[in-house]
């Protein structure tokens, strides 16, 4: 494919000490050329969509000589089409993760990139609908300069990257070859590769240093939309089918999905030699990478998304009203939750249904202190619940009472909210204009009221009571869990009531609701979807329903987290894409 033009406005480079104006442009000139391009509506002030308005200009597959996968008919012929290709931005996590592996542990990365903001509900979807704002470019640019700095003035790790001594121009060819190729994840095409040369040689000669050259050849490497970038467009077919993703693009799809980074050296070497030609061939990479440590670390970044995990990092509950909260409490709780279903998917690969009612948990000792649990014997060892106990399964753990719950009080409006819209995948509509959200001030301030029966009289204003019909008998069963996720039995001065019903089936306690979860008809279909959505991106269309429910129905018995992963990824629909 042509280098990409993220339509980025040029900035005079950022003014450092000792490194020469004109080497400094050429640098970012070099990284932000084009040959093909891509560009925003309206030329602004930072890298667009890939998606937007317009859409993507450039023809060309993302690898200078990458054949097509197979071609052959969709996974359900005449019914799935895939949803449109396009360009997909590297979220804050996969820039670090891509560069802690291709460079190693010894380097500093940075630590202040700006966080990704989910859209539609994932993290996942906002990289092919949202730019890169100019702040972040700000701060790409700098951790470019700083990072191409510590590799060439590093003895060891200069040779670990580049692999050779600065300074003969076999050395630089062999490095922007290789090394360029893994960073931007398909090979260069002869234009490109001609550029970076020649900013190697101007810098090289300007500073009278081989190793300052290389030093800003890798600095633009790292700036180019190439590698902040990853294409998922496919060649164009002659006879209008659905577009399958050439080798590369297909290997960063899938390392994506699996692991947060791209595609290791094993898969890398894959592409290249085109033995990913066929399904059998693909298939036993993704049970490979599966198999990887870094599978363990996608998964990690793959529920953060989906289950809403990133904002436990400072939790909302004021410490007047909860004492118990601490600086470090909300991370324990997402750690906690993470623990529980690693433990689930690696190595157990279990029914994720299992994770609704389980009586054992993952705490550390703040945590043990809050449940009211014997402190472990280390941080996060497996600890057994009380099996008769109130506190069960995912659902009981602090992730979820305390993330769901407001800053002074429970919310069973959010708690359910969480449930119909996260594990059940059905939309809550929002309330009218009109609509009056507060509770009268004399119904918040009773001390006779209990959550319970302020929501009960609230939900009889006629604006409120579709809404709230359909998530305040799903929320009250966790009202004997307080605003932090504290066990208790009574409120106002009155016993706790946890029972309701979810879908017409009643349940007395957030245990009994548990049960039903883990049974329920839409509970596997929405988990399918969600991995689906999260894998390609974006929201799927009509047409690709068929695809996603026949992959749920091969599983309708059970929900092995890992097994849909797997069966996701191999599937010849995860390789395809419609027109841009």
């Amino acid at each position: 494919m042509h280098e990409l033009n993220p339509g980025i406005a040029r900035r005079r480079p950022t003014t450092r000490a000792a490194l020469p104006r004109a080497v400094a442009a050429l640098t970012l000139a070099t990284a932000f050329g084009c040959v093909g391009s891509i560009s925003d509506a309206t030329g602004g002030r930072g890298a667009p969509g890939p998606r937007g308005a317009p859409g993507p200009a450039g023809t060309g597959s993302a690898g200078a000589g990458a054949d097509p996968l197979p071609t052959g008919p969709p996974a359900t012929p005449g019914l799935f089409a895939p949803g449109p290709g396009g360009l997909r931005r590297l979220t804050s996590s996969q820039i670090l993760n891509e560069l802690r592996d291709l460079l190693g542990p010894t380097v500093v990365l940075p630590s202040g990139l700006e966080p990704d903001a989910p859209v539609q509900g994932l993290v996942a979807i906002a990289g092919t609908t949202a730019g890169i704002p100019e702040r972040m470019l700000e701060k790409l640019e700098t951790a470019a300069y700083d990072i191409a700095r510590q590799v060439m003035n590093g003895p060891a790790l200069r040779q670990a990257v580049v692999g050779c001594a600065p300074g003969p121009d076999d050395c630089t060819r062999a490095f922007l070859q290789k090394f360029g190729a893994r960073l931007w994840r398909r090979p260069l095409e002869a234009a490109e590769f001609d550029r970076y040369l020649a900013l190697t040689h101007t810098a090289t000669t300007q500073t009278g240093d081989p190793a300052r050259g290389l030093e800003f050849a890798l600095t633009a490497l790292l700036l180019s939309p190439n590698f902040l970038y990853r294409t998922e467009l496919g060649p164009p077919d002659a006879k209008g089918a659905p577009r399958r993703l050439d080798a590369f693009e297909w290997a960063s799809r899938v390392s994506f999905l699996l692991t947060d980074g791209a595609p290791d050296a094993e898969l890398w070497a894959a592409a290249l030699s085109g033995t990913l030609a066929g399904p059998d061939q693909r298939r036993r990479q993704v049970e490979r990478v599966l198999g990887t440590p870094a599978a363990r670390r996608g998964l990690r970044v793959l529920l953060t998304d989906i289950l809403r995990l990133a904002d436990l990092d400072e939790l909302r509950q004021q410490i007047a009203v909860f004492p118990q909260k601490t600086a470090t409490l909300g991370r324990s709780m997402r750690e906690e939750t993470l623990r529980t279903l690693e433990d689930l998917v690696f190595p157990r690969d279990a029914d994720l249904r299992g994770v609704f009612d389980q009586t054992f948990t993952f705490v550390n000792a703040e945590l043990a202190k809050l449940y009211g649990l014997p402190a472990p014997a280390k941080p996060y060892d497996r600890i057994a619940l009380d099996p008769n106990g109130p506190r069960a399964g995912l659902l009981g753990q602090g992730s979820f009472l305390a993330g769901r719950a407001s800053p002074a009080a429970t919310s069973p409006t959010r708690r359910g909210k969480y449930v119909r819209e996260v594990l059940l995948c059905q939309s809550i509509p929002a309330p009218p204009d009109n609509a009056d959200m507060a509770i009268p001030d004399d119904l918040a301030k009773s001390q006779a009221l209990t959550t319970r029966g302020k929501l009960q009289i609230h939900r009889a204003a006629p604006a409120c009571a579709a809404c709230h019909a359909l998530v305040d008998p799903i929320g009250v069963a966790f009202e004997a869990f307080n605003g932090i996720g504290v066990y208790r039995t009574t409120e106002a001065g009155q016993p706790i009531d946890a029972s309701g019903d979810l879908d017409g089936l009643p349940f007395k306690d957030a245990r009994g609701l548990g049960v039903l979860l883990a049974a329920h008809p839409r509970l596997g279909p929405c988990v399918t979807r969600t991995l689906y959505r999260y894998g390609v991106g974006r929201v799927e269309g009509a047409a690709e329903g068929p695809f996603i429910d026949e992959l749920a129905a091969r599983f309708s018995g059970q929900i092995p987290l890992r097994g849909l992963l797997l069966e996701l990824a191999a599937a010849d629909a995860f390789s395809m894409v419609g027109a841009p």
